[in-house]
C-alpha cells in the first residue's frame, strides 16, 4: 500500500493499512486494527488493538481510540476490573479532535457513524453509539451505553448520562446536562435538558438574572405587610 509512516510510529502485528494512509510521528496502531484508505493519524495518536477506522478519517494529536472502558465492580476486597472485550468501529469521513478519547466496548463495539465530527477533549465511554453526521463540541462527556442519533449538534461542556437515548436531529445548548432520554427532535438546554426545551430554558436564564431584584421587591412587600398588620385598627363601637 502507498502509505506514509513517520519516524517513531509503531504498527503492530496483524494491523491493516489501506491505500494512502498517513501515520504521524510516535503514533501507534495496535494489533489487528484496520485503517481505511486516505485516513490520516497526526503525531502521538494511539489506536488500540481491534479498532476499525473507515476511509478519509482524520485523527488529531493525542487522541486515544480503544482504551478500556470504565468497567469495574465492587467486591469485598475493593474494586474488580471487568474485562472490556469489545472494540471500536468508526465510519468513513470522521474527524476526531486532539486529546479526545473513545473507549472500547465491554462486549459489543463502541460505534461512531460516518461523517461524525468530534472536537477536542471529548470523552466517549464504552458501548456508546453516535449516529451519522453528528457534531460534538469540546469538553463533552458521554457516559456508557448511551445512543445519540444522526444529525445532532451537542454544545460544548455538555454532560450526557449513561444508558439513555437521544433521537435524531437534537441540538443541545452548551453546558447542558442530559439525565434522561430525548425522544423528540428539537433544541434543548439547561439541566435536565431532556425536559427543558430551549425556549423555556432561555426565559429561565433571564429570570435567574432577575432573582436579586425580585428578592428585594419581595422583601419590600413583606415589610409593608408587617407594618400594615402592626397598625391598630380603630374600634367603631
Amino acid at each position: 500500500a502507498s502509505c506514509q509512516i513517520a519516524a517513531g510510529a509503531v504498527i503492530e502485528a496483524g494491523a491493516t493499512l489501506g491505500e494512502r494512509v498517513s501515520i504521524g510521528p510516535n503514533s501507534v496502531v495496535g494489533r489487528d486494527s484496520q485503517i481505511g484508505d486516505d485516513t490520516q493519524l497526526m503525531a502521538n495518536v494511539t489506536v488500540y488493538h481491534g479498532v476499525s477506522l473507515g476511509r478519509r478519517c482524520l485523527l488529531h494529536s493525542g487522541s486515544v481510540i480503544g482504551a478500556d472502558g470504565f468497567g469495574i465492580a465492587q467486591s469485598e476486597s475493593g474494586w474488580t476490573k471487568v474485562p472490556q472485550i469489545g472494540g471500536v468501529d468508526i465510519g468513513d469521513d470522521v474527524e476526531i479532535g486532539a486529546n479526545t478519547t473513545i473507549d472500547r466496548g465491554a462486549i459489543d463495539n463502541t460505534v461512531i457513524g460516518a461523517g461524525v465530527k468530534l472536537d477536542n477533549h471529548i470523552q466517549v465511554a464504552h458501548n456508546v453509539t453516535i449516529g451519522a453526521h453528528t457534531a460534538i463540541a469540546a469538553l463533552v462527556g458521554i457516559s456508557g451505553s448511551t445512543t445519540i442519533g444522526s444529525g445532532c449538534m451537542i454544545g460544548g461542556a455538555s454532560m450526557i448520562a449513561g444508558h439513555i437515548s437521544i433521537c435524531d436531529q437534537v441540538m443541545l445548548a452548551a453546558g447542558s446536562g442530559v439525565a434522561g432520554s430525548i425522544e423528540k427532535p428539537g433544541a434543548y438546554g439547561g439541566f435536565p435538558a431532556n425536559v427543558d426545551e430551549i425556549g423555556r430554558w432561555r426565559k429561565n436564564v433571564v429570570r435567574y438574572g432577575q432573582l436579586d431584584q425580585m428578592a428585594r421587591r419581595l422583601r419590600k412587600v413583606e415589610k409593608e405587610l408587617e407594618r400594615f398588620s402592626s397598625q391598630q385598627i380603630p374600634n367603631d363601637k
